[in-house]
């Protein structure tokens, strides 16, 4: 985004008819952009946020407060399966779509057409929208997740309960950000370590196992590290000093170590 323009493509970048954008977030067929000042834009297929399921041009998101950020997620193909929150001025946090397994954080499984205030959470800083769940980092550096956590993505060290409202992940603090995947979740914490917890069966998590994990588990060869993504089945951090980390599922090349084969440990891109 340079100069706050934003640019969208599945085939040649186009141009998105807003200025001043700060954040933007592309998930499951919905797209949503903060602007500098202003509410939320989104459009796309699915609960676009403005209590319709489909727009093919930005549409405003009506908050009581400016946005500040956006993340949007889901899973599968269909839309109706999409998710979205939007970080307001002033700590708040309002989210919005599908809501089976409590994406939205309002204590309901009530399918969300427009922005509803999750529970409990006035200090939200940001905000990652995974495939069925969601996490918000806070103000006091602590973490708090909701929605799937049959696979221990909500880090409260159970893999048998979904939460409808944000719960603390066990033993964390000093996050600096969260990226939440499909059934997965990694943080960067301020002493550029990184953590994650969830489903593993394809390393995703980077400690060298395919076990599960229910709580954080710190990757050990990780240090130094500013930023973190969780993907569908993988990851990837990114060093102080510039250099990429990528490990899970590779069966697309997706770790971009030149091979085709699973790290279940953090690999050094090539070529970066």
């Amino acid at each position: 985004m340079q100069g706050g323009d934003a640019y969208c493509w599945g085939g040649s970048p186009t141009k998105i008819q807003l200025s001043n954008v700060v954040s933007i977030g592309a998930g499951l067929n919905v797209i949503c952009a903060a602007v500098q000042g202003k509410q939320a834009y989104c459009w796309g297929i699915g609960p676009i946020g403005d209590g319709s399921t489909s727009s093919l041009t930005p549409v405003n998101i009506s908050t009581t407060y400016p946005a500040l950020s956006v993340s949007t997620g889901g899973f599968g193909y269909n839309g109706d399966n999409a998710n979205a929150c939007i970080v307001t001025q002033g700590g708040g946090l309002d989210c919005w779509g599908n809501n089976v397994f409590g994406e939205a954080g309002d204590g309901t499984t009530t399918t969300r057409l427009q922005p509803a205030p999750v529970s409990g959470i006035s200090t939200a800083v940001s905000v990652s929208v995974g495939g069925e769940h969601a996490c918000a980092v806070l103000d006091d550096s602590t973490l708090q997740c909701w929605g799937y956590g049959m696979n221990g993505e909500l880090g409260n060290g159970s893999a048998d309960a979904n939460s409808l409202v944000p719960i603390p992940v066990t033993g964390l603090s000093n996050v600096m950000s969260v990226s939440a995947g499909f059934q997965h979740t990694c943080a960067a914490l301020a002493n550029g370590t990184v953590s994650c917890w969830g489903i593993n069966d394809a390393g995703q998590l980077g400690t060298g196992a395919t076990v599960l994990r229910t709580s954080p588990s710190t990757i050990s060869s990780l240090q130094n590290i500013s930023v973190v993504s969780a993907g569908g089945y993988h990851s990837c951090a990114r060093s102080n000093d510039g250099k990429a980390y990528c490990w899970g599922s590779n069966s697309n090349g997706q770790l971009g170590d030149g091979t085709l084969l699973d790290h279940y440990a953090p690999a050094l891109v090539q070529g970066l």
